[in-house]
C-alpha cells in the first residue's frame, strides 16, 4: 500500500463557479442557486500525503474547482459533458464524468461527507459528530480525521447573526 492519497481536482472552464451561490432574498431569508455545471474542463490527480494536506488544498480551492470521487484513469485530461464529449475531435485525451473513467485506487483514500442537522435542530459539534462516526464504524479510531466548515456554513448577516442553513433542505 502506498503512502499517499490520491484525489482528482477538477476545474471548470472559464472560471465558472463549480458550487452553489448564496444569497438574501427580498424578505433577508439565505437563499441557494445551482451553478455547478461542467461541461468543458480539466481533471487532474493530485497526491496528498496526510489530512492536513488536503485540508489546507480544499480551504484554498478557487470556486471553479472541485473535488471528485474516484481517480481519474489519466493524470490529467480534458472532462467533457457528454454531448460535447461525442462531437468531441482533438487529439488530448478527453473523459467524461462517468464511471467508466474513474476508479476507486487500491491505496489510501479520503471519506469526504457532508454533515447538516435536520431541519430546526441544532448542528452536532465536531467532537460529538466525530465520535458519532467512531461509535459506528470503530475502524475509524485508527484513522485521522479533518475537519473543516463546508462553504455554506459561517454565513452571517450585517449584525453578525448566523444565516440558518436548516429552510433550505
Amino acid at each position: 500500500m502506498q503512502n499517499k492519497c490520491t484525489i482528482t481536482l477538477v476545474e471548470n472552464d472559464g472560471g465558472k463557479t463549480l458550487s452553489k451561490n448564496r444569497f438574501l432574498d427580498g424578505a433577508g431569508k439565505l437563499q441557494k442557486s445551482s451553478a455547478a455545471e461542467l461541461s468543458s474542463g480539466r481533471v487532474t490527480q493530485k497526491d496528498f500525503s496526510n489530512s492536513v494536506e488536503i485540508c489546507k488544498f480544499m480551504i484554498d480551492l478557487p470556486p471553479h474547482c472541485a473535488l471528485m470521487f474516484g481517480v481519474c484513469s489519466y493524470t490529467s485530461a480534458l472532462v467533457l459533458s457528454e454531448r460535447l464529449a461525442g462531437k468531441y475531435q482533438g487529439a488530448e485525451t478527453m473523459v467524461t464524468r462517468t464511471r467508466v473513467n474513474f476508479r476507486w485506487p487500491d491505496c489510501a483514500g479520503v471519506l469526504l461527507l457532508d454533515y447538516d442537522p435536520p431541519p430546526g435542530a441544532t448542528a452536532l459539534s465536531a467532537d460529538d459528530l466525530v465520535a458519532i462516526l467512531r461509535k459506528a464504524v470503530p475502524e475509524l479510531c485508527s484513522v485521522t480525521m479533518a475537519i473543516k466548515p463546508s462553504v455554506s456554513s459561517c454565513i452571517y448577516d450585517s449584525q453578525g447573526v448566523e444565516l440558518s442553513r436548516s429552510e433550505e433542505h
